[in-house]
């Protein structure tokens, strides 16, 4: 028989999310224990013992290790492109006339992606390095250049596409990992999910006045810090 998920996203961001927001429990237990008793010591620890273990036994033991590291290598190097698009992006401005300025971010693909890789959209990030690399033609890169701009800012933006794209595949390939159809696992999952689920109910009132510490028991939101 088969066992349909609770919850809409991939077994391994299930997990990961799950883990987040019992680490939120952990440290924000006492008001909850004080309206759910049951929830008391060790409650919080059995369940992150739980939610590990599901994803050793189904998923691999690097589970939430793979993908923690997977979208820290992604978020540094996202960082850096970022910060040598805006260095780029300013010499230009002070280097080129306000024509010739525009027709260079227009096309390089400042105009498209800028705004959105600023807020630290994934694939704004991955696209803006890639157009610069499409367009940068030796033409344009002496011309650049030439004003004084360094070439090794321009290398490492190209360089950067790859990059980018890599890490990206690399963490949507450890966010999507899932163990096919096996109900046992499904069901175990379900349950996990079930757990947090009740949990975040309770907290989002318990927390009513606090946003923060109300924000840490939302699974959307977890799951969006995740990535796309």
């Amino acid at each position: 028989m088969t066992v349909s998920r609770a919850y809409n996203c991939s077994d391994m961001k299930c997990l990961v999310v799950s883990a987040t927001i019992d680490e939120s429990f952990l440290a924000n237990k006492e008001p909850l224990v004080a309206v759910q008793s049951s929830w008391a010591d060790p409650y919080g620890d059995d369940l992150k013992n739980r939610i590990d273990e599901a994803g050793n036994k189904y998923i691999g033991i690097d589970y939430r290790a793979g993908l923690r590291d997977a979208t820290r290598d992604l978020l540094a190097l996202q960082k850096d492109a970022l910060e040598k698009l805006g260095l780029l992006k300013t010499q230009l401005e002070i280097n080129f006339d306000k024509a010739r300025y525009a027709e260079l971010l227009y096309h390089l693909g400042f105009d498209s992606y800028y705004r959105k890789a600023q807020k630290n959209k994934q694939e704004a990030l991955i696209n803006l390095p890639m157009q610069i690399r499409q367009n940068l033609m030796d033409e344009l890169k002496t011309e650049i250049t030439a004003k004084g701009i360094a070439a090794t800012l321009l290398d490492d933006l190209v360089a950067a596409a790859d990059a980018l794209n890599q890490a990206n595949i690399r963490q949507e390939a450890l966010k999507s990992a899932t163990i096919g159809d096996s109900s046992e696992a499904i069901t175990e999952f379900n349950a996990i999910y079930n757990e947090i689920m009740a949990i975040c109910k309770v907290a989002r009132r318990v927390f009513k006045d606090q946003p923060e510490i109300k924000a840490a028991f939302s699974f959307s939101k977890a799951l969006k810090a995740l990535g796309k």
